[in-house]
């Protein structure tokens, strides 16, 4: 398993960037989202790549600091329907 935030590459392609979400599947075939910088332009390209396809560069992790209130995650969570 790639640790999310870590920096990875594809090795078919060289797409590189970080990784910032996982999709587990039944199957199996986990894969991983990669960003990369934002452009000039203000785009922020990202793709999705099969586990085995990617090699991590660096394993140090990009981290996300947590609000006042504790919270890394955006205003969905607040309105999330509850059980």
């Amino acid at each position: 398993m790639i640790v999310l935030g870590s920096k990875a590459k594809d090795v078919i392609t060289g797409f590189t960037g970080i990784v910032t979400g996982r999709a587990q599947y039944l199957t199996g075939c986990d894969q991983y989202i990669i960003a990369q910088p934002a452009t000039k332009e203000g785009v922020c390209p990202t793709c999705w790549f099969d586990e085995n396809r990617l090699e991590v560069l660096k394993c140090k992790p990009v981290v996300i600091k947590a609000t006042e209130d504790g919270k890394k995650g955006g205003p969905a969570l607040d309105q999330a329907p509850s059980k």
